[in-house]
């Protein structure tokens, strides 16, 4: 899969709680909990950087789906990585190493399944 990089503006949202993968607490929405790892980062800056390594360590990963998005949520600075779980421990370590400069954070089940249906567009362009 090739590397593809996206910005996600996304205002209405709010983060949930410590600790990323998890959406925590009651929610009218629909139950949505695909794999991730999210952190918000004190600046653009910072937020690319990560979202750049993040990406080139899922592209060098054999079979890895994942894909690492830089998104904007009520002005703060995200990195988002999500897809398929990824097998085995490793990858999953060195990505949270790599985006330890920021903080975990959760995400509401609105924001992923946007930042879902955004990474399937992805996968269905990088096809042609």
């Amino acid at each position: 899969m090739s590397i593809a990089y996206g910005t996600i503006t996304y205002m209405p949202s709010v983060e949930r709680g410590a600790g990323a993968g998890h959406d925590q607490g009651p929610s009218k929405e629909q139950k949505f909990s695909p794999y991730y790892l999210a952190y918000k980062f004190a600046g653009e800056d910072l937020t690319h950087q990560a979202c750049t390594l993040a990406n080139e360590l899922i592209s060098n990963t054999e079979g890895s789906e994942l894909i690492a998005f830089k998104t904007r949520i009520n002005s703060g600075h995200h990195v988002a990585v999500i897809g398929p779980r990824p097998e085995g421990q490793e990858l999953e370590e060195k990505l949270k190493e790599m985006l330890s400069q920021g903080e975990p954070v959760s995400l509401s089940s609105m924001v992923l399944k946007t930042l879902w249906s955004y990474r399937d567009l992805l996968k269905i362009w990088s096809m042609d």
